[in-house]
C-alpha cells in the first residue's frame, strides 16, 4: 500500500464547496460505472464500489464543515476512487478496490471517523 498512499498523496486538495459536490457526482458515477462493468466482469467487487461511494459521499457532503487540510484528505481519498491511476485498477478483479478501501481507511483514521473504517 505505501506505493497507494503515495499517488493519494499527489491528489490531496482543498476544494470549494461547489467542487466538493461536482466531486461527489464523480464518485457517484464510478460507482455506477463498476456496477454495470459487473455485469461482463463478475469479479469486480461491487460491495466494496458502494460502501466506499456511500461513505465517500457522506464525508464530501459535510467536507464543507471541516478545515482545509482534512477536507484535502477527504478529496485525495475520492479521487483515489474515481482515478484510473491507482495501485490495482478497479476492474481488474476481486481485489481491485482493496488499494482504495486502504486509502480510505488511512484518511478516516486521520480524521478520526473510526465509525467509517471498511473492513470487508
Amino acid at each position: 500500500m505505501p506505493r497507494a498512499l503515495t499517488i493519494y498523496a499527489t491528489l490531496r486538495e482543498d476544494l470549494t464547496a461547489a467542487a466538493l459536490t461536482t466531486l461527489a457526482g464523480e464518485v457517484r458515477t464510478h460507482y455506477e460505472a463498476l456496477v454495470v462493468a459487473q455485469e461482463t466482469n463478475e469479479l469486480i467487487a461491487v460491495d466494496l464500489a458502494e460502501a466506499l461511494c456511500v461513505r465517500l459521499e457522506e464525508l464530501l457532503k459535510m467536507a464543507h464543515l471541516l478545515d482545509p487540510e482534512s477536507r484535502a484528505h477527504i478529496v485525495g481519498a475520492s479521487r483515489y476512487f474515481v482515478s484510473s491511476i491507482d495501485e490495482k485498477p478497479d476492474e481488474d478483479s476481486c481485489t481491485g478496490l482493496d488499494d482504495d478501501v486502504a486509502v480510505f481507511n488511512h484518511v478516516v483514521r486521520l480524521l478520526g471517523r473510526d465509525d467509517l473504517i471498511i473492513t470487508d
